[in-house]
């Protein structure tokens, strides 16, 4: 009898973690739920409240009729010798297919961007895409993901910017198997440096970070978060001495929660420096499936770049940015950067627009805030997936209250 209740536990047990791979599992309660937002009901996307003096400008518009470019993802920036830099995969062919090629552009103002320089476009079928910068003792280092054919084999390659020749040189191949970096790295208080991507496994794509303790940036440890459910891992973590805390993309097929918007953010904690991390968990903020970007800002704030709103479901629309108060380890404001309908503002204006992949550094005051605008443009097939123009918002921090 006994050992026929443990089977049947055992068996019960199994069950729970194989619905869970399939997105069914339900939790017992609400209460398991994360709470990563603190701030009352979460408005809809007609009813959170619009940035009012946000600048916006048009960094690479999309032109393939001019330079037969369709595919464009992953904007990254960095301010770096007095002007501004930034960073995405491109690509003539299919998204995440062997010819994209990782290329930047610089600008002195960042109104006006001058011509696309590569940072790397290896022969055959190898991709060098999009990354991340990092700007540390008056180098640009770019970190970019590598992968053959439709991202099989995938690593992440270091460059370095030579001032002098004005091109990209290759630092290191590899210096991070299996991962995409999607947050540039920060330096922890332990002096190690953290950066936030993706792993891309046999059989699942999971949320994980990259830790080097050089200065060198050529050997990355690639720490997993352990995952129960469907997700696709693009994530962004918020730092607080050994504490860090790791905001993920969910997916579609992840469970649903009664009560509550889905798809939902899910969350890891590691409590030293990102070395081992709690199981992936739910967390009670609606965000629709796509890449985050949190940071904190120099009043203290945190902040979740995405779409965050009661209704937005899976659309990428619109773009928001969540806030805490100073200190305070969860969001309890939403404020719209943009939504996908725009006017005054020579960037694109389309009803059906998705608005991703953000990316911010703080500057004087303010929020420089990347991101693609798909400007209507999609499709089933491959090769009509984000096909997107970049653009800039430049919030003022003053705006940004949790109050």
């Amino acid at each position: 009898m006994i050992q026929g209740k443990i089977r049947f536990l055992l068996a019960s047990a199994v069950l729970m973690i194989l619905l869970g791979r399939e997105g069914n599992a339900q939790p017992k309660k609400v209460d398991q739920l994360y709470p990563l937002w603190t701030g009352g009901e979460i408005p809809t996307s007609n009813a959170v409240p619009v940035l009012k003096h946000v600048k916006f400008i048009e960094i690479k518009k999309y032109e393939p009729q001019v330079d037969q470019y369709r595919f464009l993802h992953g904007v990254a920036i960095a301010r770096f010798q007095h002007q501004w830099v930034v960073s995405f995969g491109h690509n003539k062919g299919a998204e995440n297919t062997g010819s994209e090629e990782a290329q930047s552009m610089f600008s002195k103002t960042g109104k006006h961007w001058g011509d696309t320089h590569t940072i790397d476009n290896p022969a055959g079928d190898i991709a060098v895409s999009h990354g991340v910068l990092l700007n540390f003792q008056d180098t640009l280092f770019s970190f970019n993901a590598s992968f053959e054919g439709i991202m099989q084999h995938m690593h992440t390659n270091a460059y370095y910017w030579d001032a002098d020749k004005s091109n990209w040189v290759l630092k290191g191949v590899n210096v991070a198997e299996g991962f995409w970096p999607l947050q540039e790295p920060q330096r922890m208080r332990n002096g190690s440096w953290i950066m936030a991507g993706a792993y891309f496994g046999k059989k699942a794509t999971i949320p994980a970070v990259a830790i080097c303790k050089a200065n060198d940036f050529r050997h990355w440890q690639v720490n997993k978060v352990p995952v129960f459910v469907n997700v696709w891992g693009e994530c962004g973590v918020i730092i607080n001495g050994p504490n860090v805390l790791l905001i993920s993309r969910s997916s579609m097929n992840t469970p649903k929660f009664k009560g509550h918007s889905h798809p939902l953010a899910w969350v890891s904690l590691s409590k030293d420096y990102g070395q081992t991390w709690s199981a992936l968990r739910p967390s009670n903020l609606p965000m629709a499936a796509s890449k985050p970007y949190a940071g904190t800002l120099s009043n203290g704030q945190h902040y979740l770049i995405g779409t965050t709103t009661a209704d937005a479901k899976n659309n990428r629309r619109p773009l928001t940015i969540a806030v805490s108060k100073p200190g305070e380890n969860s969001f309890s404001k939403i404020y719209a950067i943009r939504g996908a309908l725009h006017k005054g503002h020579k960037v694109e204006s389309n009803a059906a627009a998705s608005l991703a992949y953000p990316y911010a550094v703080e500057y004087k005051g303010a929020l420089y805030v990347v991101y693609s605008n798909s400007g209507g443009r999609g499709g089933a097939k491959r090769a009509s997936w984000n096909n997107n123009s970049a653009e800039l918002a430049i919030i003022p921090i003053k705006e940004l209250s949790a109050d």
